[in-house]
């Protein structure tokens, strides 16, 4: 992780984590069909958004990425990002939910304002924390967050957003319905096919340079259907610690630490 290019004010630096994605290893990343398409809508909106300038119309370019926990959401954003040579700007719910009145709909809103005026990717990670549902919800704090989060991006729309603002949720429907209405493109991350899978592992392995079975790792991937990406990343890393204790013998053999 490189610091970020953006200069973040002081009185909203602690709600937001900024990085420059220069150093995310685009070698060892797999890329789904999926995710190309995510990343075409997204730079379609962007093109778009520049057009509808030039007749006075603000389009806000947001995304709603949604999809079991373990799959990558927070990552592809960040392969976004790179890929478009932008910072990345994650918003820390915890750090913004001080528990005073009235103070986390105040800080959502300092950072709204400043960060979508921006050139960054914006990420809003585990939504679903604050915008659940007000039908649902009997929480009346967590109701006023998200009328604030959705007047913040109704704001947008009349002060020409620079920011791409993704935002991601294990459970979407879980989210209030306005809320989702306000994204323009809402896509799900799903878990990668067995054959994606494969894909996914041979192409960590390879960009280690160790040695491997495929064999071995199809096998690992039938047994594991279930098995999501940071998962597999950390039976990977644990099938390279075990081979390197064997003093780099043989394969690097991954096993499941629990059945997925």
């Amino acid at each position: 992780m490189s610091r970020s290019r953006l200069k973040i004010p002081d009185d909203i630096a602690g709600f937001v984590e900024a990085e420059y994605c220069d150093d995310f290893n685009i070698n060892r990343y797999y890329v789904t069909q999926t995710q190309i398409d995510i990343i075409n809508d997204i730079e379609k909106n962007r093109i778009t958004s520049k057009k509808l300038q030039a007749y006075k119309i603000n389009y806000v370019n947001t995304t709603l990425l949604y999809g079991p926990t373990g799959t990558g959401k927070t990552t592809f954003a960040r392969f976004v990002a790179n890929r478009m040579d932008k910072d990345f700007v994650y918003l820390n719910f915890s750090a913004l939910m001080d528990g005073g009145f009235g103070n986390t709909e105040r800080n959502l809103s300092k950072v709204f304002r400043y960060m979508t005026a921006q050139d960054c990717i914006f990420m809003i990670d585990e939504i679903d924390c604050i915008a659940t549902s007000r039908t649902a919800s009997t929480n009346d704090t967590l109701k006023s967050i998200t009328i604030a989060l959705m007047q913040e991006l109704d704001y947008c729309k009349s002060h020409n957003p620079k920011a791409i603002i993704i935002a991601a949720t294990n459970v979407v429907d879980n989210l209030d319905p306005a809320l989702q209405s306000r994204f323009s493109i809402k896509k799900e991350i799903p878990l990668l096919t067995n054959e994606e899978k494969v894909g996914f592992i041979l192409k960590y392995l390879k960009d280690l340079d160790v040695p491997y079975d495929i064999d071995q790792i199809r096998e690992y991937v039938a047994r594991n259907s279930r098995v999501t990406q940071r998962v597999m990343e950390q039976d990977i890393i644990r099938a390279l610690v075990s081979w390197m204790d064997d003093n780099q013998q043989g394969y690097v053999t991954l096993q499941a630490y629990h059945n997925y």
